[in-house]
């Protein structure tokens, strides 16, 4: 069994600015590390699963780096 929460991409950023955080970086893929839906194609070696061909790209997975506020000595 899983649990699962959709948060957009909007929310999740907005949260984490309104802690404070500074976004340094947010990089999409085309790609996941694992077979979330059942028309992904894994790669050869298992690695991590893709879209077909000829689907229209969008992004699958995302990182995202913060960084604390530099605190004055």
């Amino acid at each position: 069994m899983t649990y699962e929460w959709p948060h957009g991409l909007g929310e999740v950023l907005s949260a984490l600015a309104g802690t404070g955080l500074r976004i340094e970086f947010l990089h999409e893929f085309d790609e996941i590390s694992h077979l979330r839906w059942p028309f992904l194609e894994s790669s050869p070696d298992g690695a991590v699963s893709t879209l077909p061909a000829g689907m229209p790209s969008l992004p699958l997975e995302y990182s995202i780096l913060t960084r604390a506020p530099e605190v004055p000595h």
